[in-house]
């Protein structure tokens, strides 16, 4: 037992982080690279569509039906006894099913000189003129603005993270925060 939470304190607070490091130095060096790449582009591509990958669909699929699972067992071994164990499974399965409409539903979708948003609430269109500032912010995650608001966010797992991001430089969008190599 003492090996096991030793090499799982091991694993969370030594290797975890090391993979961290990596990871993020992966993702800045394919941003320098896409950034290069935008600013000596003679053209970019004018229809893509920004989503989340597969992968991340796939792991957040595999988390609901675990989740599922385990509260279903939990209320059938408790047996419904306590009322509050039924309100926490609810609120939990509720939040599970948020997540897997969020992840299905937002995208955004850049056609020629348009950008249209969409998620749960709200669907958004505007102009890349429109776009007032974009900046990075925690793990690269690109945050749009139209005059002063914020329109949305798109991280780097994204399927056509990358696409955008050069066509942001490609246009002359001012960005706050851009990498200068």
């Amino acid at each position: 037992m003492g090996v096991v939470v030793f090499v799982c304190l091991f694993s969370i607070f030594i290797c975890f982080p090391e993979i961290i490091k990596v990871v993020m130095h992966h993702r800045e060096t394919k941003l320098k690279k896409s950034i290069i790449k935008a600013r000596f582009a003679k053209k970019v591509s004018s229809h893509f569509i920004v989503q989340e990958s597969k992968s991340v669909k796939l792991l957040l699929l595999i988390f609901v039906l675990f989740c599922s699972i385990l509260f279903w067992g939990l209320l059938i071994q408790e047996g419904i006894s306590s009322i509050m164990t039924l309100i926490w499974a609810l609120i939990l399965l509720n939040g599970i099913f948020y997540m897997i409409v969020y992840y299905h539903i937002r995208r955004v979708t850049v056609c020629d000189r348009e950008i249209s948003y969409r998620s749960i609430l709200k669907k958004t269109t505007f102009l890349f003129e429109e776009i007032t500032k974009v900046r990075f912010g925690m793990n690269l995650t690109l945050i749009i603005y139209c005059e002063n608001e914020r329109m949305f966010a798109i991280e780097t797992n994204c399927e056509g993270y990358y696409e955008l991001l050069t066509r942001l430089i490609f246009e002359g969008v001012y960005f706050e925060n851009l990498p200068k190599r």
